[in-house]
């Protein structure tokens, strides 16, 4: 492995953490701490950006075969979601840094947390899309037929769980109305196994379907 490589690994599991992190606000409750975790993960995207330039220099090259076109339509709808979280953050300056002149509105409440709801989503299966590779050489590695029944129920499990912390964080709830406010948990470490779970699960899905 590359150090470039390497480092663009490190940089992303920091935006994942980070971005699981500010999606914990309900249950951390610091502003502060919340707009400095926003400000860390938009620097760590234009490092991402910048690192994955190649990407945007073979737009209009080779072929768009399935797995392309998934690929660049997440990383561009990401590329989408995270403008407007950090475009309906900047309104939010006022509720946190007495300098700002800035307000906090119900229509910016509302934009921030649909894009921060939907960026998850697509970040998720974005990471699907990548992990399937990895995870079919996992398969093709198990020969018996008691492994791959044990695998099998392995992918089963973690996707009940993930469908179940989407639904205890009431996720599907946020990506098309937020009149009311979010739900917490009880503590940090929950509330990630709860957001991770889900990103696993849209992983463990997508895999599924896709070898069937």
């Amino acid at each position: 492995m590359t150090k470039t490589k390497l480092t663009k690994i490190i940089i992303d599991i920091l935006m994942y953490a980070d971005f699981i992190f500010l999606m914990s606000h309900g249950t951390v409750r610091n502003l502060s701490i919340h707009a400095y975790g926003g400000m860390a993960l938009f620097a760590l995207f234009v490092v991402h950006h910048i690192l994955n330039g190649w990407f945007y220099k073979t737009v209009t090259k080779g072929k768009y075969n399935t797995q392309r076109i998934l690929l660049s339509t997440t990383a561009w709808g990401l590329m989408v979601l995270m403008i407007l979280m950090a475009a309906s953050s900047v309104f939010a300056t006022g509720a946190v840094f007495e300098w700002s002149f800035l307000g906090f509105n119900q229509f910016w409440r509302t934009i921030h947390l649909m894009s921060t709801s939907w960026g998850h989503m697509v970040m998720s299966f974005h990471l699907a899309l990548h992990v399937h590779s990895p995870l079919k050489k996992l398969d093709e590695k198990v020969q018996s037929k008691i492994g791959k029944i044990l695998l099998y129920m392995i992918y089963v499990l973690v996707i009940l769980a993930g469908c179940f912390a989407f639904y205890k964080t009431q996720l599907y709830f946020y990506l098309f109305n937020t009149g009311n406010w979010k739900m917490s948990a009880e503590n940090i470490v929950i509330s990630y196994l709860e957001y991770t779970g889900i990103t696993v699960a849209v992983c463990g899905i997508y895999h599924l379907v896709k070898n069937n």
